[in-house]
């Protein structure tokens, strides 16, 4: 493995000027599971040893909540070379 890396967003108290109470995340569940497994093959297809592992979170979230997945969104890759790190 060459890396890990994560995203992980938090609910602001203030968003383009406004004041943020808390969020509301919906989805229609099958087609979010069904679009983000297509991403997920699209991508680990199209590079070669890439993983990737993604969480959907939906309901409330309050200020300070962890927006986009309880464990961010892991992705790993093969080690480059040092030839290709430069």
């Amino acid at each position: 493995m060459g890396g890990i890396v994560t995203f992980t967003g938090m609910v602001p108290r203030h968003s383009r000027g406004a004041l943020v109470d808390h969020l509301e995340y919906e989805a229609y569940g099958a087609m979010a599971l069904r679009e983000m497994t297509r991403l997920c093959d699209e991508i680990e297809a199209e590079i070669a040893g890439v993983r990737l592992a993604v969480e959907h979170r939906v309901g409330r979230l309050e200020i300070g909540d962890i927006g986009r997945g309880d464990r961010g969104w892991p992705r790993t890759a093969p080690r480059r070379s040092p030839r290709a790190a430069r």
